[in-house]
């Protein structure tokens, strides 16, 4: 018998050391680093969009303002924080690259978080209720987890 689930993402109860740990192994996996510094430098000429992270991303209230993220590759900086309203935002940012591109290089660095961040809560929670997990990373970048008793 065999199931198969589609998972919505709803980041929540996971504390920032948590989450900043998820966030760089991940994006790790795509060729992000740790900006220098760990800040994003400012700079007026600088391109920057938005990615709007799916509405059920709320974090957990004890998430401090000050608290962000930064990672780079290849002079696209994707910057993750909490947002005034509690949310996880995402802002990608670069010099020369069009508002397209720096949406699609954004998208896929928060795809990437939220693909790790669902697998590792699915993984858990299966773990404490018993089963063993299989893990198969399929061609196309999914994940396939089967759960035995």
């Amino acid at each position: 018998m065999s199931a198969t689930c589609v998972f919505t993402p709803v980041v929540v109860e996971m504390a920032w050391p948590a989450l900043s740990a998820l966030l760089v192994s991940s994006l790790g996996t795509i060729g992000y680093q740790v900006a220098a510094g760990g800040a994003r430098a400012k700079n007026e000429a600088q391109r920057s969009v938005d990615i709007e992270v799916p509405s059920g991303s709320e974090l957990a209230e004890s998430l401090g303002e000050e608290e962000e993220l930064v990672l780079e590759r290849g002079g696209v900086s994707v910057s993750f924080k909490k947002a005034l309203d509690g949310r996880l935002k995402a802002c990608a940012s670069g010099n020369g690259l069009s508002e397209d591109e720096l949406s699609r290089a954004g998208r896929e660095a928060v795809d990437a978080f939220l693909q790790s961040y669902v697998r590792e809560r699915v993984s858990s929670e299966l773990k404490k209720r018993g089963y063993a997990i299989e893990e198969e990373r399929l061609a196309d970048g999914s994940i396939r987890l089967k759960a035995r008793r």
